[in-house]
Formats: C-alpha cells, structure tokens, sequence
C-alpha cells in the first residue's frame, strides 16, 4: 500500500504556485511589477525547492496575522513546515509572529539551504528573537541544512549547533545525480548569460561605488566578445527598459545617471544593450528555458549561475559577498572577483578544466543534500 504524500506548509514563500510545483511571479498590476523591486532568485529557490519535495499538497504558514483557529487547522491538516531556502541568517531578520506560531505547532519544522548573510566573513550577532526561531528549528528536525561552513559557524557562534552543510536546492532542481556540464572548447562558446546585479548596499559590498563599477566594466566587455543574454532579477529600472514602457524607461534613465550607472561615456552603449538584450523571467521555467540555450553563464547573481549549472551549463560566479562565495565554496563552483576576470583574457575563464572539482564533488554533494532529507524523514524525489 502506497504510503500517503504529505501536506506541507511553507513558511515565507515566494511568488505564486501553479501545476503542483511550479513558481511564478504574484498576480499584480503589470505597472506595479515594474515599478518595484522583487527578486526572482527568491521564486528560482522556491520553485527549486519543490521540485525535490513530494507532497500532496502546500498552503503558507501564516506568520503576520495567524489566529488560533489557522493553528488548529495546521495541526490537523499538515505534516510538517518548511522554511524557505534564503538568506534569512543576519541581524535585521524580522520574523513578525513566527515565533508564537511555531510554539503552538506539534508538527516538524524544516530549514534546508538557508544562509548567512554578509558583505564579508565576521561575527554576526543574532538578535534574541532569531536566536530563539532558530532554536526552535533546529529542535523540530534532525539538523538545519545551511548552504556552507560560514553560515554553519554563525549558527553555532549563537548558540545552535544543530546544523549540517548541503548548499542550495536550486543546483538539484532537474534531480539528476548524473549531472554532465556541457562544456565547450573556449573558441566554441558564443553565447553567455551575463546575470547583473546593480541593486546593492553596505550589507553585500564593502565598496559599492567600486563594485558598480568593476561589475558595468565586466558586463561591458563580455557583451563586446560575446552574443550576450543580460539577466536581470528585480531592479525596476532594468525592468522599464524590458518591458519597453517610455514613460517608465525615461524615468530609469534618470535614476541610472543619478547613480552614476549610466554615465556620458558609457549610456549609449548601455542603452542600446538594455533595449536588445535583457531577459526577465516571470515564470521560473522561462528560465530554464532561455539558459538551456546558453553555452556559458557568468554570474554575480547565484541564482543566475546555479540554475545553469543544473541545466549542464557551465558557469562561474563574480563573488562580492558571503553568500556568493559561500555557495561556490560548498559546491567547487569556480569563483572569481570582477577585477581578476578584467586583469585576463576571457577566454581565460571559460576553460572546461577549471570544473573539474564541480564533476568530481556533484554526486557527493546530491547525496549529502538528499541525505538529510531523508534523515528529516521527508518524503522527496531526489
């Protein structure tokens, strides 16, 4: 008799569910969309997420306003409740009424693929209330699964020690154990996906004004070489140029001179960029399916870089902060900064070799993730 799949709260989703477990962006008013920020590297994890999962059903846990008659029903209806995999681990973690909320549940909680966040490696002290959400996890399931050692150590210099490495769900998406890059002679590689990240602050570079500038160089100078995909995952001004609103994009070019991202000598060839080569997903699967198309994916966005990888794109990240170096630490995936790409030919950086330690380590890395699932006791597809 075949065992009956569970139903599954998430806890802080993000974007809107279809066809089981699929993610896209929320029903909203286009205008609206563009004009805010929201990040689709938060759907690509959840999207990710379920992917491995197998349930019958999801509802969200309600953390802002729950009442005692949702938490009955919780009880009752639900087997167990899954953090969302994000960066949630820093100081200004803000968790509403999470806490009350996972008291008063008998079912298990799970974190698996949450990280540190960080503009470099350092003490990080938790507030109280996240000391204690995390507490509360960590008592509920056989161990937090955080994606490296410095997201491990910053639980553990807080007090939790229950906690276990696997990295990000969003490398398994497509549960392939046998995953096989396909890599390209340098001279064969044609089509890069370049994945920006303009929107920064203080909490993910130590010099922003340095790493606009460093990222526009590099972006620049690929898109020079190569048939370029421009990723983008939230800015509102990148968004006005893809969705060619004027009125919208007159206002972005404003605000990216005001910035100093768009400068005299680098707007024109800004522009012409923004209008012909920008990708934006709406649908998760629209994703996969443009970098499928790809022969090479350079990333200061790892949710632009991950997904390519589990699509057997080869692809390197641009590191700026922990979370970036901390994900290609944990899964061998070649980093580099900005100004060592600028110092070498590109070339350089498209060498198949640099992989190797990423085959060498993928099958270990699947099992380890899929590991504590099962060791969590939840049922998954991996």
């Amino acid at each position: 008799m075949q065992a009956r799949k569970p139903n599954i709260l998430v806890m802080i989703p993000a974007g809107k569910r279809y066809e089981h477990d699929k993610i896209m962006i929320y029903d909203q008013v286009r205008s609206d969309y563009i004009n805010s920020y929201f990040n689709t590297g938060d759907m690509m994890v959840y999207d990710s997420t379920l992917k491995l999962l197998d349930f019958a059903d999801l509802d969200v846990l309600k953390i802002a306003n729950p009442t005692e008659a949702d938490i009955a029903r919780y009880n009752q209806i639900f087997d167990y409740v899954v953090l969302r995999a994000s960066n949630f681990i820093h100081e200004y973690m803000r968790w509403e009424k999470a806490e009350w909320v996972l008291k008063q549940l008998k079912i298990p909680v799970y974190a698996i693929g949450v990280g540190a966040q960080a503009e470099a490696k350092r003490k990080i002290e938790l507030s109280d209330e996240s000391r204690r959400i995390w507490s509360l996890i960590a008592e509920r399931s056989a161990a937090i699964g955080v994606r490296g050692t410095f997201s491990a150590e910053v639980l553990a210099d807080n007090g939790v020690k229950n906690v276990e490495v696997v990295g990000c769900p969003s490398l398994f998406r497509n549960r392939d154990r046998n995953l096989k890059l396909a890599l390209k002679p340098p001279a064969d590689t044609k089509r890069i996906a370049f994945s920006l990240r303009r929107e920064t602050s203080h909490y993910y570079a130590e010099d922003t004004k340095s790493f606009t500038a460093l990222q526009r160089d590099l972006l620049l100078r690929v898109a020079g070489q190569y048939e370029t995909t421009i990723t983008i995952h939230g800015e509102p001004e990148e968004k006005a140029f893809f969705a060619k609103d004027e009125a919208a994009i007159g206002r972005a070019t404003e605000a990216l001179r005001k910035n100093a991202w768009f400068t005299p000598e680098y707007e024109p060839r800004l522009t012409e960029l923004y209008r012909e080569h920008l990708f934006l997903n709406d649908r998760v699967e629209d994703y996969d399916a443009m970098i499928r198309k790809q022969d090479f994916a350079i990333g200061y966005r790892v949710h632009g870089v991950l997904p390519a990888l589990a699509n057997r794109v080869p692809g390197v990240v641009v590191s700026y902060d922990t979370r970036s170096s901390e994900l290609a630490e944990t899964f061998s995936i070649p980093t580099y900064s900005a100004q060592t790409i600028l110092e070498k030919p590109i070339e350089a950086v498209l060498d198949p070799a640099q992989f190797d330690s990423f085959k060498k380590n993928f099958g270990a890395n699947y099992d380890r993730f899929k590991g504590l699932l099962n060791r969590c006791k939840i049922p998954n597809r991996m």
